[in-house]
């Protein structure tokens, strides 16, 4: 598999219309090594005990948002939330902020 950088993993994922990193690649690239240097500075103690209490359609939401600067995220709130609101609440502060929701080119 290609080595991938994270700083350019993090860039695709923020511009989710970029079309050269489509599905594939991603779905590669999550099964390497290289998922663990992604999340590295997104992990805390114990976030394996926190992430298996909750269910499929749930995910960790973090406050103050991982995108601000600030505390690590071992010292921020964090809670389980319906993947529903997640999304909904990251596609309105993508509008706010002028960059609009991912387009679906089907």
């Amino acid at each position: 598999t290609k080595h991938i950088s994270t700083s350019r993993i993090r860039h695709l994922f923020l511009n989710s219309q970029n079309p050269t990193f489509g599905y594939i690649s991603f779905l590669c690239w999550s099964m390497t090594d290289q998922l663990a240097d992604f999340y590295a500075t997104l992990r805390w103690t114990p976030w394996e005990e926190e992430v298996t209490k909750i269910t499929a359609d749930q995910v960790i939401g973090v406050c103050p948002f991982l995108f601000t600067s600030g505390a690590p995220i071992v010292d921020r709130h964090r809670a389980s939330i319906p993947i529903t609101e997640h999304y909904s609440l990251s596609f309105e502060l993508q509008k706010q902020l002028g960059e609009g929701p991912p387009q679906d080119n089907s």
